[in-house]
Protein backbone atom coordinates (compact mmCIF):
# COMPACT_ATOMS: atom_id res chain seq x y z
CA UNK A 1 0.00 0.00 0.00
CA UNK A 2 2.92 2.23 0.67
CA UNK A 3 4.26 1.93 -2.69
CA UNK A 4 0.54 2.68 -3.74
CA UNK A 5 0.93 6.31 -2.18
CA UNK A 6 4.45 6.64 -3.45
CA UNK A 7 3.16 6.33 -7.36
CA UNK A 8 0.42 7.79 -7.14
CA UNK A 9 1.98 11.23 -5.16
CA UNK A 10 4.53 11.19 -7.12
CA UNK A 11 2.43 11.56 -10.11
CA UNK A 12 0.29 14.34 -8.54
CA UNK A 13 3.40 16.03 -7.60
CA UNK A 14 5.53 16.01 -10.93
CA UNK A 15 2.11 16.84 -13.02
CA UNK A 16 1.32 20.11 -10.62
CA UNK A 17 5.20 20.91 -10.77
CA UNK A 18 4.82 21.04 -14.68
CA UNK A 19 1.56 22.93 -14.30
CA UNK A 20 2.78 25.49 -12.20
CA UNK A 21 5.99 26.27 -14.60
CA UNK A 22 3.36 26.31 -17.82
CA UNK A 23 0.62 28.41 -16.05
CA UNK A 24 3.05 31.12 -14.25
CA UNK A 25 6.82 30.58 -16.22
CA UNK A 26 5.36 31.25 -19.83
CA UNK A 27 5.41 27.31 -20.89
CA UNK A 28 9.41 26.71 -19.77
CA UNK A 29 9.74 23.96 -17.83
CA UNK A 30 13.52 23.66 -16.51
CA UNK A 31 15.51 20.96 -18.46
CA UNK A 32 16.60 19.62 -15.09
CA UNK A 33 13.57 19.27 -13.80
CA UNK A 34 12.06 17.46 -17.53
CA UNK A 35 14.68 15.17 -17.37
CA UNK A 36 15.10 14.37 -13.71
CA UNK A 37 11.31 13.53 -13.38
CA UNK A 38 11.71 11.02 -16.01
CA UNK A 39 14.53 9.78 -15.10
CA UNK A 40 13.11 9.31 -11.23
CA UNK A 41 9.69 7.27 -12.77
CA UNK A 42 12.15 4.67 -14.56
CA UNK A 43 14.35 4.02 -11.34
CA UNK A 44 11.06 3.58 -9.02
CA UNK A 45 8.86 1.43 -11.19
CA UNK A 46 11.11 -1.61 -10.83
CA UNK A 47 10.39 -1.59 -6.96
CA UNK A 48 6.61 -2.40 -8.05
CA UNK A 49 8.44 -6.33 -8.28
CA UNK A 50 6.47 -6.87 -11.12
CA UNK A 51 8.70 -7.38 -13.98
CA UNK A 52 5.99 -8.04 -16.98
CA UNK A 53 4.56 -4.98 -15.34
CA UNK A 54 7.68 -3.39 -15.63
CA UNK A 55 8.76 -4.47 -19.75
CA UNK A 56 5.38 -3.11 -20.83
CA UNK A 57 5.63 0.07 -18.73
CA UNK A 58 8.94 1.19 -20.40
CA UNK A 59 8.01 -0.12 -23.77
CA UNK A 60 5.17 2.61 -23.43
CA UNK A 61 7.04 5.19 -22.03
CA UNK A 62 10.01 4.55 -25.34
CA UNK A 63 6.94 4.53 -28.10
CA UNK A 64 5.76 7.75 -26.32
CA UNK A 65 9.12 8.92 -26.12
CA UNK A 66 9.94 7.95 -29.73
CA UNK A 67 6.13 9.31 -31.03
CA UNK A 68 6.32 12.11 -28.89
CA UNK A 69 9.80 13.53 -30.52
CA UNK A 70 7.89 13.48 -33.87
CA UNK A 71 5.14 15.34 -33.06
CA UNK A 72 7.17 17.57 -31.39
CA UNK A 73 9.43 17.96 -34.73
CA UNK A 74 6.56 18.97 -36.56
CA UNK A 75 5.65 21.84 -34.33
CA UNK A 76 2.35 20.19 -33.16
CA UNK A 77 3.37 19.45 -29.24
CA UNK A 78 5.83 20.96 -26.49
CA UNK A 79 8.84 18.78 -25.50
CA UNK A 80 8.16 18.88 -22.18
CA UNK A 81 4.61 17.73 -22.23
CA UNK A 82 6.21 14.71 -23.76
CA UNK A 83 8.67 14.13 -20.87
CA UNK A 84 5.82 14.71 -19.10
CA UNK A 85 3.56 12.15 -20.08
CA UNK A 86 6.12 9.75 -20.41
CA UNK A 87 7.38 10.29 -16.77
CA UNK A 88 3.07 9.81 -15.81
CA UNK A 89 3.07 6.58 -17.95
CA UNK A 90 5.72 4.96 -15.50
CA UNK A 91 4.03 6.07 -12.85
CA UNK A 92 0.42 5.45 -13.16
CA UNK A 93 1.36 1.68 -14.70
CA UNK A 94 1.08 0.10 -10.92
CA UNK A 95 -2.14 1.92 -10.27
CA UNK A 96 -5.21 -0.16 -11.93
CA UNK A 97 -7.55 0.46 -9.44
CA UNK A 98 -8.80 3.84 -8.78
CA UNK A 99 -9.07 5.35 -5.53
CA UNK A 100 -13.12 6.53 -5.27
CA UNK A 101 -14.86 3.89 -7.85
CA UNK A 102 -13.74 0.29 -8.72
CA UNK A 103 -12.37 0.20 -12.27
CA UNK A 104 -14.98 -1.55 -14.78
CA UNK A 105 -13.84 -4.86 -15.47
CA UNK A 106 -12.96 -4.00 -19.05
CA UNK A 107 -10.54 -1.16 -17.78
CA UNK A 108 -8.52 -3.19 -16.05
CA UNK A 109 -6.80 -4.62 -18.97
CA UNK A 110 -5.95 -1.45 -20.49
CA UNK A 111 -2.48 0.50 -19.38
CA UNK A 112 -3.72 3.53 -16.86
CA UNK A 113 -2.02 5.89 -19.49
CA UNK A 114 -5.67 5.40 -21.46
CA UNK A 115 -6.82 6.54 -18.86
CA UNK A 116 -5.07 9.54 -18.97
CA UNK A 117 -4.98 10.38 -22.50
CA UNK A 118 -9.35 10.03 -21.89
CA UNK A 119 -9.73 12.10 -18.79
CA UNK A 120 -6.76 14.66 -20.08
CA UNK A 121 -8.71 15.20 -23.10
CA UNK A 122 -12.45 15.44 -21.55
CA UNK A 123 -10.59 18.05 -19.12
CA UNK A 124 -8.75 19.85 -22.02
CA UNK A 125 -12.46 20.37 -23.75
CA UNK A 126 -14.13 21.93 -20.93
CA UNK A 127 -11.12 24.06 -19.21
CA UNK A 128 -9.28 25.91 -22.28
CA UNK A 129 -12.27 27.49 -23.65
CA UNK A 130 -12.60 28.63 -20.07
CA UNK A 131 -9.39 29.44 -19.62
CA UNK A 132 -8.70 31.63 -23.03
CA UNK A 133 -12.20 33.09 -22.73
CA UNK A 134 -11.02 34.76 -19.46
CA UNK A 135 -8.46 36.29 -21.25
CA UNK A 136 -10.35 37.29 -24.35
CA UNK A 137 -12.75 39.24 -22.29
CA UNK A 138 -10.18 41.05 -20.24
CA UNK A 139 -8.22 41.94 -23.33
CA UNK A 140 -11.02 42.79 -26.06
CA UNK A 141 -14.64 43.56 -23.77
CA UNK A 142 -17.82 43.50 -25.22
CA UNK A 143 -15.84 43.91 -28.55
CA UNK A 144 -15.37 39.98 -28.60
CA UNK A 145 -18.28 39.63 -30.12
CA UNK A 146 -16.30 41.48 -33.33
CA UNK A 147 -14.19 37.90 -33.66
CA UNK A 148 -17.39 35.97 -34.09
CA UNK A 149 -18.35 35.03 -37.55
CA UNK A 150 -21.62 33.42 -38.71
CA UNK A 151 -20.17 30.54 -39.84
CA UNK A 152 -18.96 29.94 -36.51
CA UNK A 153 -22.30 29.92 -34.98
CA UNK A 154 -23.52 27.82 -37.44
CA UNK A 155 -21.40 25.10 -37.05
CA UNK A 156 -21.21 25.53 -33.00
CA UNK A 157 -24.98 24.95 -33.37
CA UNK A 158 -25.01 22.46 -35.71
CA UNK A 159 -22.48 20.62 -33.30
CA UNK A 160 -24.76 21.12 -30.09
CA UNK A 161 -27.08 19.65 -32.29
CA UNK A 162 -25.91 16.75 -32.86
CA UNK A 163 -24.76 16.46 -29.42
CA UNK A 164 -28.13 16.84 -27.93
CA UNK A 165 -29.67 14.32 -30.39
CA UNK A 166 -26.93 11.67 -29.39
CA UNK A 167 -27.33 12.66 -25.67
CA UNK A 168 -31.70 12.48 -25.94
CA UNK A 169 -31.17 8.65 -27.82
CA UNK A 170 -28.92 7.42 -24.52
CA UNK A 171 -31.45 8.90 -22.17
CA UNK A 172 -33.90 6.53 -23.65
CA UNK A 173 -32.10 3.89 -23.14
CA UNK A 174 -31.85 2.22 -19.82
CA UNK A 175 -28.41 1.75 -18.50
CA UNK A 176 -27.38 5.24 -19.87
CA UNK A 177 -26.05 6.97 -16.32
CA UNK A 178 -26.27 10.65 -15.53
CA UNK A 179 -22.65 10.56 -15.57
CA UNK A 180 -22.38 9.98 -19.15
CA UNK A 181 -25.12 12.57 -20.14
CA UNK A 182 -23.16 14.80 -17.57
CA UNK A 183 -19.96 14.45 -19.24
CA UNK A 184 -21.41 15.07 -23.02
CA UNK A 185 -23.15 18.21 -21.60
CA UNK A 186 -19.93 19.33 -20.22
CA UNK A 187 -18.19 18.20 -23.53
CA UNK A 188 -20.46 20.12 -25.66
CA UNK A 189 -20.55 22.85 -23.73
CA UNK A 190 -16.86 23.36 -24.46
CA UNK A 191 -16.80 22.42 -28.00
CA UNK A 192 -19.26 25.07 -28.66
CA UNK A 193 -17.61 27.85 -26.84
CA UNK A 194 -13.88 26.81 -28.26
CA UNK A 195 -16.30 27.13 -32.16
CA UNK A 196 -17.43 30.23 -31.35
CA UNK A 197 -14.87 32.15 -29.97
CA UNK A 198 -12.16 30.34 -32.02
CA UNK A 199 -11.07 33.54 -33.68
CA UNK A 200 -10.94 35.51 -30.66
CA UNK A 201 -8.78 32.92 -28.71
CA UNK A 202 -6.39 32.44 -31.61
CA UNK A 203 -5.90 36.41 -31.35
CA UNK A 204 -4.97 36.15 -27.68
CA UNK A 205 -2.36 32.84 -28.34
CA UNK A 206 -0.82 34.58 -30.85
CA UNK A 207 1.70 37.89 -31.40
CA UNK A 208 3.45 38.79 -33.97
CA UNK A 209 6.93 39.13 -33.77
CA UNK A 210 10.55 39.50 -36.09
CA UNK A 211 13.28 37.12 -35.24
CA UNK A 212 14.92 39.09 -32.69
CA UNK A 213 11.25 38.07 -30.58
CA UNK A 214 11.68 34.40 -31.74
CA UNK A 215 13.02 31.65 -28.95
CA UNK A 216 13.75 28.10 -29.73
CA UNK A 217 11.01 25.71 -29.38
CA UNK A 218 8.79 28.71 -30.49
CA UNK A 219 5.64 27.40 -32.63
CA UNK A 220 4.61 29.86 -35.49
CA UNK A 221 0.74 30.10 -36.39
CA UNK A 222 0.68 28.35 -40.53
CA UNK A 223 -2.66 28.73 -39.79
CA UNK A 224 -2.13 32.66 -39.74
CA UNK A 225 -0.17 32.48 -42.79
CA UNK A 226 -1.39 32.32 -46.15
CA UNK A 227 0.44 28.97 -48.59
CA UNK A 228 2.38 32.00 -50.01
CA UNK A 229 3.51 33.50 -47.15
CA UNK A 230 4.34 29.96 -46.03
CA UNK A 231 6.17 28.99 -49.61
CA UNK A 232 8.21 32.75 -49.74
CA UNK A 233 9.54 32.29 -46.17
CA UNK A 234 10.90 28.81 -47.18
CA UNK A 235 12.17 29.93 -49.76
CA UNK A 236 14.09 33.00 -48.18
CA UNK A 237 14.89 30.87 -45.07
CA UNK A 238 15.80 27.02 -46.36
CA UNK A 239 15.24 26.10 -42.56
CA UNK A 240 12.18 27.96 -42.13
CA UNK A 241 9.28 25.82 -40.30
CA UNK A 242 6.34 25.70 -38.21
CA UNK A 243 8.97 24.80 -35.19
CA UNK A 244 11.62 27.26 -34.38
CA UNK A 245 14.87 26.20 -33.87
CA UNK A 246 18.82 27.44 -33.18
CA UNK A 247 19.44 26.66 -36.61
CA UNK A 248 16.28 28.81 -37.73
CA UNK A 249 17.16 31.86 -36.01
CA UNK A 250 20.70 31.88 -36.73
CA UNK A 251 19.87 31.84 -40.77
CA UNK A 252 17.17 34.38 -40.24
CA UNK A 253 19.53 36.49 -38.71
CA UNK A 254 22.35 36.33 -40.75
CA UNK A 255 20.14 37.20 -43.60
CA UNK A 256 18.77 39.53 -42.19
CA UNK A 257 14.53 38.52 -42.31
CA UNK A 258 12.61 41.88 -41.10
CA UNK A 259 9.37 40.27 -41.58
CA UNK A 260 7.07 39.18 -38.89
CA UNK A 261 5.42 36.11 -38.25
CA UNK A 262 2.42 34.55 -36.10
CA UNK A 263 3.71 32.95 -33.28
CA UNK A 264 1.96 31.41 -30.10
CA UNK A 265 3.13 33.04 -27.17
CA UNK A 266 0.57 32.15 -25.08
CA UNK A 267 -0.02 28.52 -26.42
CA UNK A 268 -2.42 26.04 -24.72
CA UNK A 269 -1.12 25.28 -21.26
CA UNK A 270 -1.66 21.77 -21.40
CA UNK A 271 -0.06 20.69 -18.42
CA UNK A 272 -3.33 22.40 -16.81
CA UNK A 273 -5.67 19.29 -18.05
CA UNK A 274 -3.19 16.88 -17.97
CA UNK A 275 -2.88 17.45 -14.31
CA UNK A 276 -7.08 17.47 -13.74
CA UNK A 277 -6.38 13.78 -15.99
CA UNK A 278 -4.12 12.90 -13.68
CA UNK A 279 -6.53 13.76 -10.46
CA UNK A 280 -9.03 11.62 -12.46
CA UNK A 281 -7.60 8.67 -13.28
CA UNK A 282 -6.38 8.04 -9.65
CA UNK A 283 -9.86 8.84 -8.33
CA UNK A 284 -11.99 7.33 -10.99
CA UNK A 285 -10.13 5.62 -13.26
CA UNK A 286 -11.09 5.52 -16.92
CA UNK A 287 -13.95 8.47 -16.25
CA UNK A 288 -15.39 7.20 -19.62
CA UNK A 289 -15.37 3.95 -19.58
CA UNK A 290 -16.72 4.44 -15.76
CA UNK A 291 -19.71 6.62 -17.64
CA UNK A 292 -20.38 3.82 -20.13
CA UNK A 293 -20.29 0.84 -18.12
CA UNK A 294 -19.84 1.50 -14.18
Amino acid sequence: MLLYYLYAASAVIIALVYMLFDVFNHREVPNIFAYASLLFAFAVLPLSGNWNLLVESYLIAFVLLGLGYFIYRVGELGLGYVFELAALSLLLAPLASPIVSQAVPIATSLPPIVALFLNTGIAAVIVIPLFYLGIVLGRFGSSMTKWVSRSDVIKAAAVVAAYVAFAALLAQISHARVLLLALILLIVLGSALLLVFQRAITEVMVERVGVSGFLEDDIIAFNLMSGKEIAAAKRSVGSFDRLVTRKMIAEMKRKKIKQKFPVYKSAVPFAVPIFIGVVLTLLFGNLLLLALLG
